[in-house]
């Protein structure tokens, strides 16, 4: 990674923002922020829009295995943002392929198409989200799919492979809760609070409803659900074997399989009701 020209963006100042915590976060030293900004005073106000000087984007060189979802996935910005910064028409990405990846400031960024309203994300305090046993997540999980007209079993086994049922799970990748969504893909879904058990079930059965929409078959589903479609489709341009672009996970008896695999030997253990 090779990284751009300076340039410079625009964050607007939100509660408890301060000189110093922008500073860390941008990497760029305070005496310069204020520079920037011809800011004098220490305090900074709510909405002010604060200039940010920086690259604006690395050079990424793509490597065996990549697709749109999984830079998505590292980065933190949205496949149709990276297909757009980099004039790409198709999701299909080639080995030795140079991409634009936008640095992140903090500053407004476009969204993708949601299959429901956006709505700003807002966490809700630690001790105000509910708590439920294994047993009654997996009732919500049989009545949220119910509603949505989700296969229930195949839920229950996604949210099983997923984080056995843990909402309070948060994996290396940032990924949280039952159905285990990004943040990002949380605001996409319109998600108010990832960390809320709720709403993380009823977030990632309407994902999960999304993605039987868009593809063929019940595999298929599942590779983009854990890939993405744009990682699916790039996945079948190839010729590959879709499942064996998804997370890897050992069975009881040893045996290596794929993401969708997984899931659907969990489904054979699960009865609707």
């Amino acid at each position: 990674m090779v990284s751009s020209a300076q340039e410079t963006s625009t964050h607007i100042a939100k509660p408890n923002d301060t000189w110093c915590k922008l500073s860390r976060r941008t990497g760029t030293p305070v005496d310069k922020l204020k520079e920037i900004n011809g800011a004098t005073p220490d305090l900074i106000t709510i909405g002010q829009p604060i200039k940010i000087k920086g690259p604006a984007h690395i050079d990424y060189t793509v490597l065996p295995g990549d697709t749109l979802w999984s830079i998505s996935k590292r980065t933190g910005i949205p496949v149709a943002i990276l297909k757009k910064i980099n004039g790409l028409t198709s999701d299909t990405l080639s080995v030795g392929q140079i991409l634009k990846i936008q640095q992140q400031a903090e500053t407004q960024q476009e969204k993708p198409n949601s299959p429901t309203t956006s709505k700003q994300s807002v966490k809700t305090s630690a001790t105000d989200r509910p708590k439920y046993t294994q047993q009654e997540i997996q009732t919500k999980i049989r009545a949220e799919a119910k509603n949505a007209e989700v296969d229930e079993c195949l839920a229950l086994a996604l949210a099983e492979q997923e984080s056995k049922f843990d909402s309070e799970a948060i994996s290396k990748t940032g990924a949280i809760g039952v159905f285990q969504l990004k943040e990002e893909t949380g605001k996409w879904l319109g998600v108010k609070d990832c960390y809320n058990a709720d709403e993380n079930i009823a977030g990632g059965i309407k994902y999960l409803k999304w993605c039987i929409d868009n593809t063929s078959t019940e595999e298929e589903a599942l590779v983009a659900y854990n890939r993405g479609l744009g990682g699916l489709k790039a996945a079948k341009a190839a010729g590959e074997e879709i499942d064996s672009i998804t997370d890897k996970s050992t069975t009881k008896d040893g045996t290596t399989v794929g993401f969708a695999k997984a899931v659907s030997l969990k489904k054979a253990n699960y009865k609707a009701n």
